[in-house]
């Protein structure tokens, strides 16, 4: 009987050491990303918040009603979590693409509501009012819902801009009297801008095209972007990465386990997936050529910690091969941490 307990005890502690050892690498980041902040608040009374990150929310009362709609027990808690920087991004598995459209983001938050451990949602017909900061001094800023999607999450478009054409322009005085207008028309399709036209157009000084709905946002500042939402989960203020030429590149890992990918752009606040097939290759489309961009590749074989960096420029390869190499999980952790600098 002795004998037996000690098997067992001894098959206990191996499990849990396994376990421990091969906990998914996923896991692991998220484990060492910034923890949520969590507040608890009640039921019947109007509450505002600002995040550490500066995203400020108000909540109007008897908000949340319980999965089944029933009214839930006070006091609830909410737990929120920002996400502004890359290397967040990285640690919490994002990315800022939405059905393969690179977008550019202003910032992230996830929102989870609970009561007695039992998850809320927004009561239909009321909503949650976040003011986003405008971080990264833009324009055309928009409501995006994530949702998972295998490794990483999409971000679905919930913003105003759909099935709509748009007029850009930019106005040169002329010394006759008249004005040349630089017009550049795009379509909008489910908030995607595509590009249409250039137009050059030559009026009278101070003539306005009738049904002109040309607009010029160089001339003002946001401060922050504000949204009524309706939904818990990941919730991002983006826009879509302004993109001149596209095109396709491909990555081939050669040694590998349970491979995570990241495109880390320089000089937009962008991160794209590099989602690798059975095989050891991904293949990444729609990237803006000419953009410098690092190349992160996290893996885990055999319960070790592997890794790749590289710093690329968008057009000069087609492909890349990219072998990871050993590295311990804290020395991961700080070089990540490096791509904000």
């Amino acid at each position: 009987m002795r004998s037996l307990l000690f098997v067992l005890a001894t098959i206990g502690l191996f499990t849990t050491c396994t376990e421990k050892e091969n906990q998914s690498l996923a896991v692991q980041l998220k484990n060492a990303s910034t923890p949520p902040q969590v507040y608890t608040i009640k039921q019947n009374t109007a509450t505002t918040i600002t995040t550490k990150g500066g995203i400020k929310l108000y909540l109007p009362p008897n908000l949340f009603v319980l999965e089944n709609g029933e009214k839930p027990e006070e006091p609830f808690q909410l737990e929120i979590k920002d996400v502004f920087k890359k290397s967040e991004m990285i640690l919490n598995t994002l990315s800022t693409v939405s059905d393969g459209h690179l977008l550019e983001t202003f910032g992230m938050m996830y929102i989870q509501a609970t009561a007695n451990g039992k998850n809320l949602k927004i009561k239909k017909g009321e909503a949650i009012t976040i003011s986003i900061p405008n971080t990264i001094g833009k324009h055309d800023g928009e409501l995006f819902y994530g949702a998972q999607v295998g490794q990483t999450i999409n971000w679905n478009y919930a913003g105003t801009t759909r099935d709509t054409i748009r007029f850009e322009e930019t106005k040169v005085p002329l010394s006759n009297g008249k004005e040349k207008i630089n017009r550049t028309t795009y379509r909008y399709k489910n908030g995607y801008k595509e590009f249409i036209s250039d137009t050059i157009l030559l009026v009278k000084r101070n003539f306005i095209p009738e049904g002109d709905s040309s607009y010029d946002t160089s001339s003002y500042s946001i401060e922050s972007y504000e949204f009524n939402i309706t939904q818990l989960g990941w919730i991002n203020c983006d826009r879509f990465a302004e993109i001149s030429e596209k095109i396709d590149c491909t990555i081939i890992i050669e040694e590998y386990s349970q491979p995570l990918g990241y495109l880390v752009f320089k000089n937009i606040n962008s991160v794209m997936p590099v989602l690798f097939n059975k095989n050891g290759k991904a293949t990444l489309q729609g990237l803006p050529k000419a953009y410098t961009a690092q190349l992160i590749i996290l893996d885990k074989i055999k319960g070790k910690h592997r890794w790749a960096n590289q710093i690329i420029k968008i057009g000069e390869l087609s492909a890349y091969s990219v072998k990871t190499q050993p590295d311990t999980f804290e020395n991961i952790l700080k070089e990540i941490r490096n791509v904000d600098k």
